[in-house]
């Protein structure tokens, strides 16, 4: 069989119209994969940025690991001073006990032996006190005979020196 040029003209027609829509598929899968492309392209790009970031992520976890190493030896500059200060606070503990039995053994002392001394000096103040009361009361009752007795002294005085006088005349007589 030989074909003609209208038979392959119509097998060509034929296979034309077959081909089309193998053509248009084949653009369309040109296009999804241009798209894909592209989309790939976007990846890559956010796959860098991504990359840039766990730099930045790493730079800043190796910072934080340098922090965090700081502040281990921070803490145990803490510890060793919270160690010292513990040491201080049991000695003071130690210094505070001793000074509470010194000052209980000082109060049983007021109270056994300076309070009654207290009470027997004070019953002695108060008997002595009511005493020079009693006393200063007679003061002046003391002074007023006094000036009595100065009065008086000074009258016989002159009437001594009278009886001089007449003695020694009687005597010159």
């Amino acid at each position: 069989m030989i074909l003609t040029k209208d038979d392959l003209k119509a097998i060509g027609l034929i296979v034309d119209e077959r081909i089309k829509p193998l053509e248009e598929r084949m653009d369309r899968l040109e296009a999804k994969v241009d798209k894909l492309g592209e989309h790939v392209g976007n990846l890559e790009v956010k796959v860098d940025r991504l990359d840039e970031r766990i730099g930045n992520l790493e730079v800043a976890v190796d910072k934080l690991d340098e922090r965090v190493g700081n502040l281990e030896i921070g803490m145990k500059n803490v510890n060793r001073q919270l160690n010292r200060l513990n040491t201080s606070m049991k000695a003071a503990n130690v210094r505070i006990g001793k000074l509470e039995t010194v000052t209980r053994d000082i109060k049983l002392s007021v109270e056994e032996r300076v309070i009654p001394s207290l009470f027997i000096i004070e019953a002695i103040y108060l008997s002595t006190s009511r005493r020079y009361n009693d006393e200063t009361e007679r003061l002046p009752k003391a002074y007023a005979d006094i000036e009595d007795l100065k009065d008086v002294t000074k009258k016989h005085g002159k009437m001594i020196r009278i009886h001089d006088k007449a003695l020694k005349n009687l005597r010159v007589h």
